[in-house]
C-alpha cells in the first residue's frame, strides 16, 4: 500500500508525488498520457515555442528600422517549427520522467478510476487492469478544452488548442471564437504566420478579465496586423463550407457570416472529472469543481485535490503550490493557506 496517490501527472501531480517523496512517503504517480500536463504537452510550453519563433521573426522582418538590411522577405516553416516544439517537449517531458525516477516516485500508466478514498481502479494501455491502494489520495486531473453546445461545433475542421498545436500543415485561415487569453495567444502566433484570422468575441472586448487599458492596446496591435476583431458576437451555427468552415453569428443589429478553413474554439477550459466519480464518493463540488477547504482537503477524508479541477485559475504554479499543501497536510507539517490573490497572470 502506497502513502499516497496522485491520480494525474500534470504540475500538480509530479510536482506533488517528487515533494512527497522527499517528504519520506511511499509514492505512486498514475497518468494515462504523458506526464507534464496540459501545460508541458498541450498548452504553455507549446503555445511559448511558437510564440518564440513569431516574436524573432517579426524582429526580422522590422530589423530595417534599426539600420539593419535583410534582402528579401523573411518566411517561417511551420512543419519545422511545429518539429522544434515537439523536441523542446519530449526534451522536458523526459526531465521530469528523470526527476520522478531520481525521486523514486513510481509511475504507473494508465487511466486511473477512483472506486473509493484510498482505491483506483487502473486500465493500462495494453488492456491490463490493476487496483492501487494507498492512505491519501490527490486528485489532479487537470481540465479539458470546454466546447460550447453551438451546432456543427464536432466537426472535425473544428479544434481546440489541444488539436491545433498538432496540425502539420499551416491553416490559410483560422476564425477563434473566444477573445480570452488562449484565443489572442493563437491570433497572435497565426498572424505573424500570414494566416487570415478572424476573433469573435460575445463580450464587449477581448481580454475582458484584463485592465482596459490591456485590451484597447491589444486590440490595435492586432487589428495593425491584420487581425479582424468581432465583439459582442454570438456564434450560433457552423456549418461545411467549400473553404472549410463558415461560422454563422449576430450582433444586436447584424447577422455575421465568416469563412475559414478551420475554427479554433477557445472557450476556456472546464475541470476534467473523467475517472474520478463524484456521486460515486460523494464529492462535494462546486459546479463541475471539487470543493477544496483552504489546506487543499476535499468533503471525504483521505481525498485531497490541487490544479485546475478545483477551478479557479487554471495555472501550472497553482496546481504545483496546491500539491504542495496537500503533501504538507498529508504529514501534518501544513503551511499557510492557498491564496489565489497573489497570484499574477499574463498575456503572450
Amino acid at each position: 500500500m502506497y502513502d499516497v496517490i496522485f491520480l494525474g501527472g500534470g504540475p500538480g501531480g509530479y510536482v506533488g508525488a517528487i515533494h512527497a517523496a522527499q517528504k519520506g512517503l511511499h509514492v505512486t504517480l498514475i497518468e494515462g498520457d504523458h506526464v507534464g500536463g496540459t501545460c508541458l504537452n498541450k498548452g504553455c510550453i507549446p503555445t511559448k515555442s511558437l510564440v518564440a519563433g513569431t516574436h524573432f521573426l517579426r524582429q526580422a522582418r522590422n530589423a530595417a528600422d534599426l539600420g539593419i538590411e535583410i534582402s528579401g522577405r523573411c518566411e517561417a516553416s511551420w512543419s519545422k517549427m511545429i518539429h522544434r516544439k515537439d523536441l523542446i517537449v519530449a526534451h522536458l517531458r523526459s526531465g521530469v520522467e528523470a526527476l520522478l525516477n531520481a525521486n523514486k516516485v513510481s509511475l504507473i500508466r494508465g487511466r486511473g478510476a477512483l472506486r473509493g478514498p484510498g482505491l483506483i481502479e487502473v486500465h493500462a494501455t495494453d488492456g491490463a487492469t490493476q487496483f492501487v491502494e494507498g492512505r491519501h489520495t490527490v486528485i489532479a486531473t487537470g481540465s479539458r478544452a470546454f466546447r460550447p453546445p453551438i451546432p456543427g461545433i464536432d466537426s472535425p475542421r473544428v479544434l481546440t488548442s489541444d488539436e491545433i498545436l498538432s496540425l502539420r500543415t499551416k491553416p490559410s485561415s483560422v476564425v477563434i471564437i473566444g477573445g480570452g487569453a488562449i484565443g489572442i495567444e493563437f491570433a497572435s502566433i497565426l498572424s505573424a504566420l500570414d494566416v487570415t484570422v478572424t476573433v469573435i468575441e460575445a463580450l464587449s472586448s477581448i481580454l475582458a478579465q484584463a485592465d482596459r487599458e490591456v485590451s484597447m492596446r491589444l486590440t490595435t496591435h492586432l487589428k495593425r496586423d491584420g487581425v479582424t476583431i468581432r465583439t459582442g458576437t454570438h456564434v450560433h451555427d457552423i456549418q461545411s463550407s467549400p473553404h472549410g468552415l463558415k461560422v454563422l453569428g449576430a450582433t444586436d443589429s447584424e447577422k455575421v457570416e465568416i469563412e475559414a478553413e478551420y475554427a479554433l474554439v477557445s472557450a476556456g477550459r472546464i475541470p476534467n472529472l473523467q475517472g474520478v466519480n463524484p456521486d460515486q464518493l460523494g464529492l462535494v463540488l462546486d459546479g463541475q469543481a471539487i470543493r477544496v477547504d483552504p489546506y487543499q482537503r476535499t468533503s471525504v477524508p483521505g481525498l485531497y485535490a490541487a490544479g485546475d479541477v478545483t477551478g479557479g485559475q487554471q495555472l501550472a504554479n497553482i496546481a504545483s503550490a496546491q500539491a504542495i499543501l496537500s503533501v504538507d497536510t498529508i504529514v501534518g507539517a501544513p503551511r499557510k493557506p492557498f491564496d489565489p490573490a497573489l497570484i499574477p497572470s499574463c498575456v503572450f
